[in-house]
């Protein structure tokens, strides 16, 4: 059966293949290939930015796909922003990453770049948030390389993950002495006040519950830093549209802790492949004294051993507190490829030679001032 590729324009056209889009989707680790994830973020974050996603066919089966956005008429770049967790290319098998890395390197070399039908000279192709160690994402990278693109890898950041495949007892036991002042406030709090708590739980009333957790993240430091969810509008309809489409799924979890009635605690998450993936948590600041965060995440990290998860995916850059229940981390990096050219070859020596010395330089200079 022939292999062909497709490059997508339209949103309606991303829509109409959902059922095999998402067929291909569940080799995922993570659940951020989805349909339930990129239709609401290219509905919230697309804004005037042209959709191109790039797919390989067998038949009227997807075997690979690589959603990408028109960002300036000369780059391509991964459909991500600071609320992609991780973002990765979708291939099944030889054949679909060979013919995925042919029409990629040939958005480099074609005098009419599907970038934009004015650009001339190929377009750059910027892929944000990838893991690190993964052999199939590995695989269609070097496939790209090996068609003669320049390409440059970058480290990003390290999210924490907690292995939560063995038992709570075991774990606990090589935690306890970084959580013996958060379980002492835990038994403060539950002293002193009358405790509810919902672990990795599936909402009874999804809109409910979310606006009264996306309202405590408001209330707290990302509402006066105007970084919360509820303070832009787009923002906020992705996690809205994005929790209903997963909700959907079966996949939406929501955790809580009240006290005497008040939500104090939440947290929004994804259930995939046995593994809880934390998008968004909160705590009310006026019991700050208290670690209600603390307390309700040491309450999650239990069920998940409970519910026999394999791991705790704490998502985002390494933290304080992320790594008080960490027990590893996931690297992750940003790669870029240059088309052949002169322009891409400046590009290229630019980011992988001159920028690297600038920094340096740069950091030099502060450190003598």
């Amino acid at each position: 059966m022939s292999v062909r590729a497709e490059w997508i324009v339209e949103p309606a056209r991303l829509a109409e293949i959902g059922g095999p889009w998402d067929r291909l989707a569940a080799a995922d680790p993570a659940p951020f290939s989805y349909q339930a994830w990129l239709v609401p973020w290219w509905r919230a974050f697309g804004g005037r930015r042209e959709l191109r996603v790039c797919t390989v066919w067998e038949g009227a089966e997807l075997i690979a796909a690589l959603p990408l956005r028109c960002d300036g008429g000369r780059r391509l770049r991964a459909t991500t922003n600071d609320h992609t967790p991780a973002y990765r290319p979708l291939t099944r098998g030889a054949a679909a990453r060979a013919t995925l890395a042919t029409a990629l390197v040939a958005v480099g070399d074609t005098r009419r770049s599907p970038c934009s039908p004015h650009a001339r000279g190929g377009a750059d192709l910027i892929l944000g948030a990838l893991p690190a160690e993964e052999p199939e994402t590995r695989a269609l990278l070097d496939a790209v390389s090996a068609r003669g693109t320049r390409t440059v890898s970058e480290a990003a950041y390290v999210s924490p993950i907690a292995d939560t495949s063995g038992t709570f007892e075991t774990y606990r036991a090589q935690h306890k002495s970084r959580w013996r002042e958060l379980e002492r406030r835990g038994r403060k709090m539950a002293r002193e006040h009358e405790l509810e708590t919902a672990a990795v739980a599936v909402p009874a009333d999804l809109e409910r519950e979310l606006t009264e957790g996306l309202e405590l993240e408001a209330a707290g430091w990302k509402g006066r830093q105007r970084t919360a969810i509820l303070c832009e509008p787009d923002t906020a309809a992705f996690y809205r549209d994005m929790a209903r489409a997963f909700h959907e799924r079966g996949d939406l979890r929501l955790s809580s802790l009240r006290v005497d009635g008040r939500l104090v605690a939440f947290d929004l998450a994804l259930l995939h492949r046995e593994r809880y993936f934390l998008l968004k948590t909160a705590y009310d600041e006026g019991l700050r004294t208290l670690a209600p965060g603390l307390v309700l995440r040491r309450a999650v990290v239990e069920r998940c051993f409970e519910l026999g998860l394999e791991a705790h995916e704490f998502l985002g850059i390494e933290m304080e507190w992320k790594r008080l229940f960490a027990t590893e981390g996931r690297r992750h990096f940003v790669w870029r490829a240059y088309p052949r050219g002169t322009r891409g070859a400046l590009r290229y020596g630019y980011r992988r030679r001159a920028r690297p010395w600038l920094r340096a330089a740069f950091r030099s200079a502060r450190r003598r001032a």
